[in-house]
This record gives structure tokens, C-alpha cells and sequence, in this order.
């Protein structure tokens, strides 16, 4: 189960890769570390986070078990919203609005004839959506390891990759 995530840019290098973003579970991030293999034999060197928002971070531990060296990057408010704030801003969610919900589809689930089509495909709804509260609840919050303020400059073999703080975009 994949689950709900956001988007991931990928640079390949003659010498490595750089991930911006990693996907709000670590199996998405699995889902495209096994793309990112079909299109290079290239160790990932870098992973960017482009901020706080769990579905931009939640899959970075998938990258750190995989290449041990990996350097993690965000912006430094980043990296101080991710250290505690963000994980009390999800806390909620993990807690109760996500549990809710899921309880409003097991009453919706239980009001229906077992053998429908609707009682079927919400019963796969129920169980994708289960595997997801369980992987955010399970995630190994992995911090960035070099931070920037302004800018930063990455040699990445044949390429340089720019690393730029906009404020908010």
C-alpha cells in the first residue's frame, strides 16, 4: 500500500543521484527508490526536503537505510519544524481525525450487504487507508543531516544542482 503522497523530482548524475522530496510514507518512497533503480545503478548522495509537510519527508528513512551516507537537506526552519513542531502539528491527525475516519468507514462498511461491489471496494478503501495511519504512526522521522539558509551549491558529478530558498511559495 502506497498510499496518498505528494510529488518527487529526481536528478541523475554520471555520479549519483539527488532526491528532492521523499513521499509521505515509506512505501511510496520504496515504490520509487525501485523506479529510481530501473534508471540508474547511481547511489542516491542527496535528499532534499522541500519542508515540513509530512507527505514531503515521512519516506526519508527508506534513503537513509539504503545509502547510509546519503546527506539529508532542508532549509534550517525546516529542519527546526521537523526536530518537533511539525510532529505535534500531526499529532492530531495520527490521533484522532484520521481514527475517525476510519471508524466512520467500518460503520459505513458494516451498513452494507458483505457481497456488494460498494461493501468490496470499500473494504479495500478501509484496509489501504488502515496501512497508511500505521505507517505515520510508525515512521522514523528522519532530520536533515546539512542545512542552508539562503542557498546551496551541490556538485553532483557532471551537474550543479542549486538549492534555493524562495520563503514561502
Amino acid at each position: 500500500v502506497v498510499g496518498l503522497d505528494g510529488n518527487v523530482v529526481v536528478i541523475v548524475s554520471t555520479d549519483g543521484v539527488l532526491v528532492f522530496d521523499t513521499n509521505g510514507t515509506p512505501a511510496a518512497a520504496t515504490a520509487v527508490l525501485a523506479e529510481i533503480r530501473a534508471l540508474t545503478p547511481q547511489p542516491v548522495k542527496y535528499v532534499v526536503n522541500s519542508h515540513w509537510h509530512w507527505d514531503h519527508w515521512y519516506g526519508t528513512e527508506v534513503y537513509q537505510d539504503a545509502f547510509p551516507g546519503v546527506q539529508v537537506i532542508a532549509h534550517e526552519a525546516t529542519r527546526a519544524m521537523m526536530a518537533g513542531p511539525a510532529i505535534e502539528f500531526n499529532r492530531p491527525g495520527l490521533d484522532t481525525q484520521l481514527p475517525g475516519y476510519l471508524k466512520a468507514l467500518e460503520q459505513n462498511l458494516a451498513s452494507l450487504d458483505a457481497a456488494s461491489a460498494d461493501a468490496r471496494r470499500l473494504k479495500a478503501l478501509l484496509d489501504d487507508d488502515r496501512a497508511f495511519l500505521e505507517q505515520k504512526r510508525r515512521v522514523r522521522h528522519a532530520l536533515p543531516t546539512l542545512t542552508y539558509t539562503g542557498q546551496l551549491t551541490l556538485h553532483l558529478g557532471d551537474r550543479e544542482i542549486h538549492v534555493r530558498h524562495h520563503d514561502r511559495a
